[in-house]
């Protein structure tokens, strides 16, 4: 009986994970970029007690089936599903993806050190306070390839400074304009293309850790950043400028999962009280005599 709990136990730490995952899923429904997470489950076969064994020919010995614990349930993998959510128009500074492959690159301490490169699929920009460097929502600086003479120069990897430019906008392919809005204004401005945006991805995606603001960190599982460049090339993404991807949560299907969850963790609950009880009982009778 002390193992019957054990795993049914298991097997409501489970279903709890679960309901936690669901919940930040259906929580994050309206956050653009994010991402859900799916959580695997899988049922483990239980120990065998006792091997069974068929009668004899003659009627002597009659079958014995054999004895097992009950399986258990655990989780068999955790993983970011990073299919693209639905695009929604958005500002000059704004990028979507329009495939899984690639992500976005910002830095968590303002450095170019590899080991503080923070990955992500939220392609909302914005000129810093001062307005001298491209970051994302919360401030990181962004990385991008800078264009020299018209050309995408990949050994020039770095920082997007503005160098005062405030008229800045995505064109067609991820590359950084100035004179933006001015052009589509008035014909004869002319626009200077200044920074290519630079992707990367690592060789298992889906064991990025999740960081702050829709950001992922390389961890063991993922690998480092093992491949860079430019949207459309070697089977990176297209990206679509003055677009906003947004989350890629079916709220209806979470929700349904989520009520799923909580029945059978409901059914679980009660069935490992009620065996709790049959437990309690049975020793207070042992004891009594």
């Amino acid at each position: 009986m002390q193992e019957i709990l054990t795993e049914l136990g298991n097997t409501l730490n489970v279903k709890q994970y679960k309901l936690d995952v669901q919940a930040s899923n259906l929580a994050n429904n309206f956050t653009d970029g994010y991402n859900q997470i799916i959580v695997g489950q899988q049922v483990d076969s239980g120990r065998i007690l006792r091997p069974g064994y068929g009668g004899d020919s003659f009627g002597n010995q009659g079958s014995v089936n054999a004895v097992q614990t009950n399986a258990s349930v655990t989780v068999s993998s955790s993983y970011i599903d990073f299919t693209p959510g639905k695009q929604r128009p958005g500002q000059n500074l704004d990028l979507a993806m329009n495939s899984s492959v690639g992500f976005f690159m910002v830095s968590s301490d303002g450095t170019l050190n590899k080991n503080n490169l923070l990955l992500s699929k939220k392609g909302v920009f914005k000129l810093s306070a001062g307005s001298d460097i491209l970051v994302d929502e919360i401030g990181r600086p962004v990385l991008a390839f800078k264009i020299v003479n018209g050309v995408v120069d990949k050994s020039q990897l770095g920082f997007v400074h503005t160098n005062g430019e405030k008229d800045l906008g995505w064109t067609t392919g991820g590359i950084l304009v100035n004179n933006f809005e001015a052009a589509q204004k008035d014909a004869a401005v002319k626009t200077t293309p200044l920074y290519q945006i630079a992707l990367a991805t690592v060789a298992n995606p889906s064991g990025l850790s999740v960081a702050q603001g829709t950001a992922y960190a390389v961890s063991p599982a993922s690998g480092s950043i093992d491949s860079l460049d430019i949207p459309g090339v070697n089977g990176f993404s297209t990206v679509t400028p003055q677009a906003v991807q947004e989350s890629n949560i079916f709220y209806i299907g979470e929700a349904l999962k989520s009520l799923k969850l909580q029945r059978d963790w409901s059914a679980t609950l009660s069935v490992v009280q009620l065996i709790g009880s049959e437990y309690k009982n049975a020793i207070q009778s042992l004891s009594a005599n």
